[in-house]
C-alpha cells in the first residue's frame, strides 16, 4: 500500500514538475491568457545553437501565425453564422479583412519574448488585447462619421450661399463613406465588442444615412434658375435663344421658375441683331448682321451680381441680313452657354 502511494506521489510529482516547466513563463504574462485576449504562447529549447535574437524571432514567428489562425477562425465562424446585420443587410464577404499574414506586422498583435541562457530556453507570446484593437476600430468609425457630418454642414453652406450643385457633389462623395463602415463595424463584432455600444454606434450610423439622404432629397430638383431672355432680330423675337441657354443649364441639372422669387439663380439677356454691310463680289453676295447681347447673372441668395457684361458676335449668310443674324444668334448663344456654366454652380 505504502508502495503504490509513493508511486502515485512520486508519478504526480513528476506531471507537477511538467507542468510547471511547460508554464515557466514569465508571470505576468498570465494576464494574456485571459478572456480579454487573443493569445498564443510558444516554448522551445535551442538545441541548435541559434542566437538569442534568431531563437526568440522563430518562437515570435510561430505565436503571430497562430494568432492569424485563431482570428482567421473568429472570421470564418462570423462569416458562417451570418447574423450580425450591417446597414440592413446581412454582410457575407469580407475578403480584404481575411488577409491576415505573418509576412504582414499586424498593427493589433503585440509581442513579448524571453530567453533563459542557462537553460537554453525561450519563449515567446503574441497577443490582441481585444479592448483595445475594439477602440481602434471605434475610432475608425468615428472618423467617418466625423467626414459624413462635415460634408452634411458643409452642403448646408453651400446651399446657404445659392451653390446647390456644389452641395449635391458633396453629398453624393459622402455617400460613398457608408461603404467605408462596413470593415470596422466587422471588426468590432470579431472583437467581442459590446453588444450595447455596437448598437449605438449602428443606430447613429443610420441616423447619418437618413440625414444626408434627406438633404440630397431635398436637392433632387437641383438649382432653380428664372431666365428672362430678349432677341430681337429687326422686330422679330428670336425665340431659339431662349431655348439654347435653356438647353444649356439643364445639361448641368438646373430646373426653370416662372418668377425670380422661388429662383436661386437669376439670369436676363437682351439681345438685339443689327444689319452691318452687304458685299458683292463678282455676282456672289454676302451679308453681315452683328447680334449684340447684354448678359447679368444674379445669386439671389446674396443679392450679388455674380456676372455683368456685354459680348457681341458677327454673323454672315450669302441670302439676306436676317440669315446673317440667326448665324449670329447661332454664334453667340456658345458663348453666353459658357458664361453661363462657368459662373452657375
Amino acid at each position: 500500500m505504502m508502495k503504490r502511494f509513493a508511486l502515485l506521489f512520486a508519478t504526480l510529482f513528476t506531471i507537477g514538475i511538467c507542468i510547471t516547466h511547460g508554464q515557466n513563463y514569465p508571470s505576468e504574462w498570465k494576464q494574456y491568457t485571459t478572456s480579454g485576449y487573443i493569445s498564443d504562447i510558444q516554448h522551445d529549447k535551442n538545441l541548435y545553437n541559434r542566437t538569442e535574437t534568431d531563437f526568440k524571432n522563430y518562437l515570435t514567428n510561430i505565436a503571430r501565425t497562430n494568432i492569424a489562425k485563431q482570428v482567421q477562425i473568429r472570421i470564418s465562424d462570423y462569416a458562417s453564422l451570418n447574423k450580425v446585420s450591417l446597414n440592413g443587410r446581412t454582410s457575407t464577404s469580407y475578403s480584404s479583412s481575411t488577409q491576415f499574414s505573418t509576412d504582414l506586422n499586424i498593427k493589433l498583435v503585440e509581442i513579448k519574448s524571453y530567453y533563459n541562457s542557462f537553460t537554453k530556453e525561450g519563449y515567446a507570446i503574441a497577443y490582441i488585447n481585444k479592448a483595445k484593437a475594439a477602440s481602434t476600430y471605434v475610432k475608425e468609425v468615428r472618423i467617418i462619421f466625423n467626414r459624413i457630418s462635415n460634408a452634411i454642414a458643409v452642403a448646408d453652406t453651400y446651399v446657404s450661399t445659392g451653390f446647390k450643385t456644389k452641395a449635391r457633389t458633396e453629398l453624393e462623395n459622402a455617400r460613398y463613406e457608408f461603404a467605408n463602415l462596413e470593415e470596422p463595424f466587422f471588426w468590432l463584432a470579431i472583437f467581442d465588442y459590446s453588444e450595447y455600444d455596437l448598437n449605438e454606434l449602428l443606430s447613429e450610423r443610420t441616423m447619418l444615412e437618413q440625414a444626408l439622404t434627406r438633404k440630397l432629397s431635398e436637392l433632387q430638383h437641383g438649382i432653380n434658375i428664372y431666365v428672362q431672355c430678349s432677341a430681337d432680330m429687326f422686330g422679330v423675337q428670336y425665340q431659339q435663344l431662349s431655348g439654347d441657354v435653356k438647353e444649356t443649364l439643364s445639361s448641368i441639372g438646373c430646373n426653370f421658375c416662372n418668377d425670380s422669387y422661388s429662383a436661386d439663380w437669376i439670369v436676363v439677356i437682351r439681345s438685339a441683331a443689327e444689319e452691318y454691310n452687304h458685299v458683292n463680289i463678282g455676282g456672289n453676295s454676302a451679308y453681315f448682321s452683328y447680334v449684340h447681347a447684354n448678359v447679368s447673372i444674379t445669386k439671389t441668395a446674396t443679392g450679388q451680381k455674380i456676372y455683368e457684361g456685354e459680348i457681341s458676335e458677327k454673323g454672315s449668310h450669302t441670302h439676306n441680313y436676317n440669315q446673317a443674324a440667326r448665324d449670329g444668334y447661332k454664334r453667340i448663344s456658345k458663348q453666353i452657354s459658357d458664361i453661363l456654366l462657368k459662373n452657375i454652380k
